[in-house]
């Protein structure tokens, strides 16, 4: 095992060298540059192509809500989320009340479920975020 002396004092290190030393030492590279550049370009537009792709069902004014139906994903429409709401309170002294919120949000890639075959294949992103 090599030891990397070029980052101890006094010419010897105890740490064996990993090759990750002069990676951190040396200038941003052009291919990580143009990698972050590239990312911020597309990354915004990555929504508006979903949009443009057509195929959704639009939000209908005069929909008659059923539930226990619609407690549940509507396929065909590109956005849904549920909200997970409550209050929690300490059983010890002092008493300290919480209140919580758990979001689940379903963005659709796709209208129809994608022709691959692989189980990694979707037309649904599914996210969450928790508050307290």
């Amino acid at each position: 095992m090599e030891l990397n002396t070029n980052m101890c004092r006094g010419g010897a290190c105890p740490l064996p060298r990993t090759g990750l030393e002069d990676r951190k030492r040396r200038p941003p590279s052009t291919r990580s540059a143009a990698w972050r550049t590239a990312t911020w370009a597309v990354v915004p537009f990555v929504p508006l192509l979903a949009l443009l792709a057509g195929g959704w069902k639009s939000a209908e004014r005069d929909y008659a809500w059923s539930f226990p139906r619609d407690h549940w994903s509507h396929p065909g429409y590109r956005t849904e989320w549920w909200y997970f709401t409550g209050q929690l309170a300490a059983v010890e002294a002092p008493e300290r009340r919480f209140g919580y919120q758990l979001t689940f949000f379903r963005v659709g890639l796709t209208p129809a479920p994608p022709e691959l075959a692989s189980e990694w294949a979707t037309a649904n992103l599914i996210m969450g975020h928790a508050a307290i």
